[in-house]
Order: structure tokens, then C-alpha cells, then sequence
């Protein structure tokens, strides 16, 4: 009797951040942050975002700093969030939904 067994490897979907225009940062203007994610071949599960602070003080539960929650491809901070000076590090993690594997990309500004 033969057996076939057919291996399937299972990647982590790829997160990614599109880089910023300018080299500074107005804090007194809205920041859009453009992520997305990539699934791996073969993965149809849908994709789960969310964003985090890594470095610097913003509160991502905080409506008045943010105007979309942390489960968009896009996030985005509302004028006056950012304090003038402060560095940040921005993460976006990408899950896949069906495997629960993910990984992360960083903003830093």
C-alpha cells in the first residue's frame, strides 16, 4: 500500500508600512499611515490588523488622537497627537485569520 502525504508549508503573511514622504513630520497636521498585508500562497483566511505604539506617547484607544481604530490597514492621527520633538515607532502586525501566524513591520519617526 502507498501513502502520499502532501506538505504544505505555512508562512506568516507579510505586514508592511508605505515609508513617509518627507523626512519631518508636522504634528500639527493629520499623519495617514498606510499599511498593509500580504497573505501568504495558499493562505484565503482573512487578514487581521492592528497597530501599536512602540516608542513615544500616543494613546491608539484615544479618539481624540486617532481617527480610525487600531484594526485598519490605515491609520490615521489626528492633528495635535503627536507631541513636537518626540520620536516614535510606530508596529503594524499582520494575522492571518486561519493559521494565526503574523508578523510585523515598524515606522519610526
Amino acid at each position: 500500500q502507498t501513502v502520499y502525504v502532501n506538505v504544505v508549508a505555512t508562512v506568516a503573511p507579510i505586514a508592511s508600512i508605505q515609508p513617509l514622504t518627507t523626512s519631518f513630520v508636522n504634528p500639527s497636521v493629520r499623519l495617514v499611515l498606510y499599511g498593509a498585508g500580504f497573505p501568504s500562497e495558499g493562505d484565503d483566511a482573512q487578514l487581521v490588523y492592528s497597530w501599536a505604539v512602540t516608542r513615544g506617547d500616543l494613546d491608539l484607544g484615544n479618539t481624540l488622537f486617532i481617527g480610525t481604530g487600531i484594526r485598519n490597514p490605515e491609520l490615521v492621527i489626528l492633528p495635535n497627537a503627536l507631541i513636537p520633538g518626540q520620536y516614535y515607532s510606530i508596529q503594524l502586525t499582520v494575522t492571518s485569520s486561519g493559521s494565526g501566524l503574523s508578523s510585523r513591520s515598524t515606522l519610526e519617526f
